[in-house]
């Protein structure tokens, strides 16, 4: 079911979670870009090439925005994204989906209909792979330490919990690299207490011009987002 947003994109509502799968509040596309990939880029901004795993692919907008964010300041930087996804038919049905008239400057239909026939996408400077697999079992197939980005975007805590647990966090912080970064939306307390246990730093996360809610950011080494006010959580 199609839900309208603030900034005027569609998310839309899973009756299996009982969710929609962006801040209707925020709005999908702000939401994706301020709170998962300016910061992710920031970060990243000085790596030719920049690895992400995309947790879960859901509707795509954060792979999506990524390659948005790329191409509108023409970064030469190329992109390797892997995406667990357990719904097979959201897959095959997103080529009907009205994405935001942003991207417009992707080739979209091109990047949906490669990823529904084989699952992968390429080009030049770009690999994007999504897997019809549970994230808990596709987690433990990461080599530790190759991944510069997370986009921990999974269905809320209280109706996904088992991509919120200790377990899972304990595996993130495995397969991310020494200077990488985690982005999320949760600010909960329980969720940031078990990434510190796991041994991540972690932050509150707000953009300057609060133009959207905190988020929260996650690293292995102190983080500084030039866009962003980032407030230590050290709660134990």
């Amino acid at each position: 079911m199609l839900k309208s947003s603030a900034d005027g994109s569609f998310s839309a509502y899973n009756e299996a979670f009982d969710e929609c799968y962006h801040s209707l509040k925020d709005g999908a596309l702000q939401e994706s870009l301020y709170k998962h990939i300016i910061p992710a880029f920031s970060a990243c901004e000085n790596l030719q090439e920049i690895t992400i795993l995309d947790i879960c692919f859901g509707l795509g907008y954060n792979t999506l925005t990524s390659l948005y964010y790329r191409q509108i300041h023409a970064l030469p930087t190329r992109l390797v994204i892997y995406s667990p996804e357990i719904d097979h038919t959201l897959i095959h049905n997103l080529k009907n989906f009205p994405y935001p008239k942003e991207f417009d400057v992707l080739a979209i239909q091109k990047i949906l209909t490669a990823l529904t026939n084989t699952g992968t996408y390429q080009d030049i400077n770009t690999y994007i792979e999504v897997r019809i697999i549970d994230a808990c079992e596709y987690i433990h197939t990461i080599t530790t330490h190759s991944i510069d980005v997370i986009y921990q975007d999974a269905f809320s805590p209280s109706k996904n919990p088992a991509l919120w647990s200790k377990e899972f966090f304990t595996q993130l912080y495995r397969i991310l690299r020494p200077n990488g970064i985690l982005t999320t939306y949760s600010q909960s307390s329980s969720i940031r207490k078990n990434a510190l246990a796991c041994g991540f730093l972690v932050y509150d996360c707000t953009h300057k011009d609060k133009l959207v809610r905190s988020g929260s950011v996650m690293s292995k080494s102190a983080l500084h987002l030039p866009h962003y006010h980032l407030k230590p959580y050290n709660k134990a």
